[in-house]
Protein backbone atom coordinates (compact mmCIF):
# COMPACT_ATOMS: atom_id res chain seq x y z
CA UNK A 1 0.00 0.00 0.00
CA UNK A 2 1.43 3.59 -0.86
CA UNK A 3 1.71 6.04 2.05
CA UNK A 4 -0.76 8.90 1.83
CA UNK A 5 1.10 11.55 0.20
CA UNK A 6 1.93 9.55 -3.12
CA UNK A 7 0.05 7.74 -5.63
CA UNK A 8 0.19 5.79 -8.60
CA UNK A 9 1.57 6.58 -12.07
CA UNK A 10 -2.38 6.34 -13.00
CA UNK A 11 -3.93 7.58 -10.15
CA UNK A 12 -1.45 10.88 -10.90
CA UNK A 13 -2.51 11.10 -14.32
CA UNK A 14 -6.76 11.39 -13.45
CA UNK A 15 -6.26 13.76 -10.81
CA UNK A 16 -3.80 16.14 -13.55
CA UNK A 17 -6.92 16.09 -15.79
CA UNK A 18 -9.57 16.73 -13.34
CA UNK A 19 -7.67 19.20 -11.81
CA UNK A 20 -6.79 21.13 -15.29
CA UNK A 21 -10.62 20.69 -16.30
CA UNK A 22 -11.76 22.39 -12.90
CA UNK A 23 -9.05 25.30 -13.53
CA UNK A 24 -10.35 26.03 -17.30
CA UNK A 25 -13.95 24.98 -16.85
CA UNK A 26 -15.85 28.57 -17.00
CA UNK A 27 -17.52 29.74 -14.51
CA UNK A 28 -21.41 30.44 -14.32
CA UNK A 29 -21.03 33.03 -11.53
CA UNK A 30 -24.01 33.60 -9.40
CA UNK A 31 -27.51 34.02 -10.71
CA UNK A 32 -27.89 37.89 -10.81
CA UNK A 33 -30.75 40.31 -9.84
CA UNK A 34 -32.12 41.16 -12.92
CA UNK A 35 -33.81 38.78 -15.69
CA UNK A 36 -31.47 39.74 -18.35
CA UNK A 37 -28.39 38.00 -16.05
CA UNK A 38 -30.22 34.92 -16.04
CA UNK A 39 -27.17 32.10 -17.10
CA UNK A 40 -29.28 29.44 -20.07
CA UNK A 41 -29.27 26.07 -18.21
CA UNK A 42 -30.72 23.00 -19.82
CA UNK A 43 -34.51 22.21 -18.70
CA UNK A 44 -33.74 20.14 -14.66
CA UNK A 45 -36.62 19.23 -12.50
CA UNK A 46 -38.54 22.60 -11.23
CA UNK A 47 -38.75 23.28 -7.94
CA UNK A 48 -42.22 23.09 -7.47
CA UNK A 49 -44.03 19.54 -6.19
CA UNK A 50 -47.30 19.18 -7.64
CA UNK A 51 -46.55 18.07 -10.86
CA UNK A 52 -43.68 16.17 -11.99
CA UNK A 53 -40.74 16.97 -13.42
CA UNK A 54 -40.00 18.61 -16.80
CA UNK A 55 -38.68 16.41 -19.57
CA UNK A 56 -38.29 17.07 -23.02
CA UNK A 57 -39.81 13.90 -24.25
CA UNK A 58 -42.08 13.07 -21.53
CA UNK A 59 -44.76 10.70 -23.08
CA UNK A 60 -46.66 10.60 -19.76
CA UNK A 61 -47.47 14.32 -19.88
CA UNK A 62 -50.59 13.90 -22.05
CA UNK A 63 -51.73 11.52 -20.23
CA UNK A 64 -51.65 13.05 -17.14
CA UNK A 65 -53.67 15.83 -18.51
CA UNK A 66 -56.24 13.77 -19.88
CA UNK A 67 -56.53 12.83 -16.30
CA UNK A 68 -56.81 16.05 -14.59
CA UNK A 69 -59.41 16.88 -16.96
CA UNK A 70 -57.45 19.15 -19.23
CA UNK A 71 -58.83 19.74 -22.78
CA UNK A 72 -56.19 20.31 -25.07
CA UNK A 73 -55.12 20.20 -28.71
CA UNK A 74 -52.07 18.10 -29.82
CA UNK A 75 -52.81 17.57 -33.16
CA UNK A 76 -50.52 20.53 -34.33
CA UNK A 77 -49.22 21.55 -37.32
CA UNK A 78 -46.61 24.12 -36.49
CA UNK A 79 -43.66 25.43 -39.16
CA UNK A 80 -40.30 25.07 -38.00
CA UNK A 81 -39.04 28.08 -36.33
CA UNK A 82 -36.50 30.08 -38.36
CA UNK A 83 -34.64 30.75 -35.36
CA UNK A 84 -33.31 27.47 -34.09
CA UNK A 85 -33.59 28.31 -30.55
CA UNK A 86 -37.45 28.23 -30.99
CA UNK A 87 -38.51 25.02 -30.01
CA UNK A 88 -41.39 23.43 -27.80
CA UNK A 89 -40.59 20.10 -25.43
CA UNK A 90 -44.25 18.20 -26.00
CA UNK A 91 -46.18 20.91 -27.69
CA UNK A 92 -50.11 21.58 -26.70
CA UNK A 93 -52.48 24.14 -27.19
CA UNK A 94 -54.26 24.59 -24.01
CA UNK A 95 -58.08 24.94 -24.51
CA UNK A 96 -59.68 24.33 -20.87
CA UNK A 97 -59.53 22.57 -17.73
CA UNK A 98 -62.08 21.17 -15.51
CA UNK A 99 -61.71 20.54 -12.03
CA UNK A 100 -60.96 17.02 -10.49
CA UNK A 101 -62.95 17.86 -7.32
CA UNK A 102 -66.01 19.03 -9.00
CA UNK A 103 -66.61 18.59 -12.85
CA UNK A 104 -69.13 21.12 -12.89
CA UNK A 105 -66.32 23.57 -12.93
CA UNK A 106 -64.25 24.25 -16.04
CA UNK A 107 -61.91 27.02 -16.61
CA UNK A 108 -61.45 28.28 -20.39
CA UNK A 109 -58.21 29.54 -21.77
CA UNK A 110 -59.99 31.56 -24.72
CA UNK A 111 -56.32 32.30 -26.06
CA UNK A 112 -55.60 29.31 -26.46
CA UNK A 113 -52.25 29.26 -25.46
CA UNK A 114 -49.44 26.93 -27.31
CA UNK A 115 -47.15 25.63 -24.26
CA UNK A 116 -45.13 23.15 -23.30
CA UNK A 117 -46.75 19.89 -21.92
CA UNK A 118 -45.15 20.38 -18.50
CA UNK A 119 -46.19 23.98 -18.64
CA UNK A 120 -49.74 23.05 -19.13
CA UNK A 121 -49.75 20.49 -16.54
CA UNK A 122 -48.47 23.21 -14.01
CA UNK A 123 -50.79 25.85 -15.02
CA UNK A 124 -53.93 23.52 -14.83
CA UNK A 125 -52.82 22.57 -11.17
CA UNK A 126 -52.18 26.01 -10.43
CA UNK A 127 -55.69 27.04 -11.30
CA UNK A 128 -57.75 24.80 -9.32
CA UNK A 129 -55.53 24.08 -6.45
CA UNK A 130 -54.64 27.88 -5.76
CA UNK A 131 -56.02 30.18 -7.62
CA UNK A 132 -59.76 28.91 -7.89
CA UNK A 133 -59.60 28.79 -3.50
CA UNK A 134 -58.12 32.35 -3.64
CA UNK A 135 -60.93 34.25 -6.10
CA UNK A 136 -63.54 32.24 -3.81
CA UNK A 137 -62.18 33.64 -0.80
CA UNK A 138 -61.47 37.29 -2.36
CA UNK A 139 -63.75 38.17 -4.86
CA UNK A 140 -66.50 35.64 -3.39
CA UNK A 141 -66.80 34.57 -7.01
CA UNK A 142 -65.74 31.45 -9.32
CA UNK A 143 -62.79 31.38 -12.13
CA UNK A 144 -64.45 30.87 -15.47
CA UNK A 145 -61.70 31.89 -17.38
CA UNK A 146 -58.56 33.09 -17.79
CA UNK A 147 -56.57 35.34 -20.12
CA UNK A 148 -53.24 34.30 -21.09
CA UNK A 149 -52.09 35.72 -24.23
CA UNK A 150 -50.48 33.14 -26.84
CA UNK A 151 -48.42 31.36 -24.87
CA UNK A 152 -45.20 30.43 -27.45
CA UNK A 153 -43.74 33.55 -29.68
CA UNK A 154 -40.46 33.29 -31.06
CA UNK A 155 -38.47 36.55 -29.95
CA UNK A 156 -36.52 38.07 -27.15
CA UNK A 157 -37.14 39.17 -24.13
CA UNK A 158 -39.21 41.85 -24.52
CA UNK A 159 -38.93 41.91 -27.94
CA UNK A 160 -35.90 44.17 -27.26
CA UNK A 161 -33.36 43.36 -29.71
CA UNK A 162 -30.32 41.59 -28.96
CA UNK A 163 -32.42 40.69 -26.14
CA UNK A 164 -31.53 36.97 -24.61
CA UNK A 165 -34.13 34.46 -25.97
CA UNK A 166 -37.94 35.00 -24.37
CA UNK A 167 -39.21 31.86 -22.03
CA UNK A 168 -42.21 32.03 -24.95
CA UNK A 169 -39.91 30.53 -27.11
CA UNK A 170 -40.07 27.44 -25.34
CA UNK A 171 -43.24 27.61 -24.95
CA UNK A 172 -42.60 27.94 -21.17
CA UNK A 173 -44.15 31.08 -20.95
CA UNK A 174 -47.78 33.05 -20.64
CA UNK A 175 -49.18 36.39 -19.31
CA UNK A 176 -52.00 36.44 -17.39
CA UNK A 177 -53.90 39.81 -18.35
CA UNK A 178 -57.77 39.29 -16.92
CA UNK A 179 -59.07 36.41 -15.25
CA UNK A 180 -63.27 36.51 -15.73
CA UNK A 181 -65.34 34.88 -13.52
CA UNK A 182 -69.18 34.02 -12.50
CA UNK A 183 -71.50 36.73 -13.41
CA UNK A 184 -69.02 37.66 -16.33
CA UNK A 185 -67.32 40.19 -14.21
CA UNK A 186 -63.42 40.42 -15.07
CA UNK A 187 -59.85 41.22 -13.01
CA UNK A 188 -57.84 43.51 -15.82
CA UNK A 189 -54.07 43.26 -14.54
CA UNK A 190 -54.31 46.80 -16.33
CA UNK A 191 -57.33 48.43 -14.55
CA UNK A 192 -57.64 46.79 -10.83
CA UNK A 193 -60.65 47.97 -9.19
CA UNK A 194 -61.33 48.09 -5.53
CA UNK A 195 -59.86 46.87 -2.88
CA UNK A 196 -61.07 42.87 -2.90
CA UNK A 197 -59.37 42.66 -6.75
CA UNK A 198 -55.91 43.97 -5.30
CA UNK A 199 -55.77 41.86 -2.93
CA UNK A 200 -56.49 39.01 -5.51
CA UNK A 201 -54.10 40.22 -8.01
CA UNK A 202 -51.33 40.96 -5.11
CA UNK A 203 -52.15 37.58 -3.83
CA UNK A 204 -51.98 35.65 -7.36
CA UNK A 205 -48.30 37.65 -7.71
CA UNK A 206 -46.95 35.96 -4.28
CA UNK A 207 -48.60 32.16 -5.06
CA UNK A 208 -47.53 31.85 -8.51
CA UNK A 209 -43.96 32.76 -7.09
CA UNK A 210 -43.95 29.54 -5.40
CA UNK A 211 -45.77 27.54 -8.03
CA UNK A 212 -43.45 29.19 -11.37
CA UNK A 213 -40.20 29.85 -11.63
CA UNK A 214 -40.72 33.84 -13.42
CA UNK A 215 -43.60 36.55 -11.81
CA UNK A 216 -42.97 39.72 -13.71
CA UNK A 217 -46.13 41.96 -12.59
CA UNK A 218 -47.10 45.69 -13.30
CA UNK A 219 -44.30 46.74 -11.07
CA UNK A 220 -41.65 45.03 -12.42
CA UNK A 221 -41.36 47.48 -15.45
CA UNK A 222 -43.42 49.10 -18.06
CA UNK A 223 -43.18 46.00 -20.77
CA UNK A 224 -45.81 44.10 -17.95
CA UNK A 225 -47.76 47.06 -16.98
CA UNK A 226 -50.92 45.37 -18.06
CA UNK A 227 -50.18 41.42 -17.72
CA UNK A 228 -48.37 39.16 -15.64
CA UNK A 229 -45.57 37.02 -17.07
CA UNK A 230 -45.16 33.73 -15.56
CA UNK A 231 -42.51 31.04 -16.69
CA UNK A 232 -41.55 27.68 -15.95
CA UNK A 233 -37.37 28.55 -17.77
CA UNK A 234 -35.22 26.81 -15.28
CA UNK A 235 -32.86 29.41 -13.44
CA UNK A 236 -29.33 29.35 -11.58
CA UNK A 237 -27.26 26.74 -10.97
CA UNK A 238 -29.73 23.61 -10.10
CA UNK A 239 -32.73 25.37 -11.85
CA UNK A 240 -34.76 26.06 -8.72
CA UNK A 241 -34.00 30.22 -8.02
CA UNK A 242 -36.99 32.30 -8.45
CA UNK A 243 -37.34 35.92 -10.23
CA UNK A 244 -40.66 37.38 -8.92
CA UNK A 245 -41.63 41.41 -8.99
Amino acid sequence: MLPPYQMSHGWAQAFAVALVIALTAPSLGQDGAKEGDAVPLPPIRPSFEMAPAMHPQDAGCQARLAKLGVEIDSHLAIAPPENAACLIAAPVVLISARNPKDAGKVVRFPDKPLLACALAERLAIYTFDTLSPLARETLDAEITAIGTGPGFECRPRNRQPGAKMSAHGQGLAFDIMNVELTGKSRVFVAKIEGEPQAIFVKRLLETACVAFNTVLGPAADRFHSDNIHIDLEPRGHDGKSKFCQ
